[in-house]
């Protein structure tokens, strides 16, 4: 991978790196790059923030009531 700032590009004399799918209602929206070795991380297309399903993290069912949602680096 190649990053631009946010962003990546696939290439072949790249960086290795571990990449994972951001979802919305289960549907692939965007796919995130992160070197374990240098800490850099983005996405493909820009559109992601989280890792994770979208609609779980902006559901209120999971902060209302005093309660809190849960967010790992």
């Amino acid at each position: 991978m190649v990053y631009h700032g946010q962003t990546f590009d696939t290439d072949v004399g790249g960086k290795p790196v571990v990449t994972f799918r951001a979802e919305d209602h289960g549907n692939v929206t965007d796919l995130i790059a992160w070197n374990p070795v240098t800490g850099e991380l983005a996405s493909w297309c820009g559109h992601a923030f989280c890792l994770g399903d979208l609609d779980e993290v902006l559901n209120p069912a999971t902060y209302i009531w005093g309660g809190a949602l849960w967010v790992h680096e």
